[in-house]
């Protein structure tokens, strides 16, 4: 059937690959958040123009980028695992349940 077809072509290297997106997506939106916290502090510096941010938003940033480093080191090697899966074995399982090339 065709969800057979499509789920064959998605689910090896999506197994790995969705996950590591919505990760790398959600860490993305937390450092957005913590540098707008650090550009909206406030004309005395201690406000809290966004909900959420005070006076410990450069700290809250330099943590949230910390975090935003190693998830991207973390996520490299499964990024290019996925991509292997991609081009090596999902041909192979499609062929496998009836795609042609």
């Amino acid at each position: 059937s065709t969800l057979t077809m499509l789920l064959a072509a998605i689910l090896p290297h999506g197994i790995i690959e969705i996950p590591s997106f919505i990760l790398a997506g959600s860490m993305g939106i937390k450092l957005g958040y913590a540098a707008l916290g650090r550009l909206f502090r406030g004309p005395t510096g201690d406000g809290d123009l966004i909900v959420g941010t005070s006076s410990n938003s450069d700290d809250y940033l330099s943590r949230t980028l910390r975090q935003t480093i190693y998830v991207v080191v973390g996520l490299t090697p499964l990024f290019l695992i996925a991509g292997l899966i991609e081009a090596d074995v999902t041909p192979i399982i499609m062929r496998m349940f009836g795609w042609t090339f």
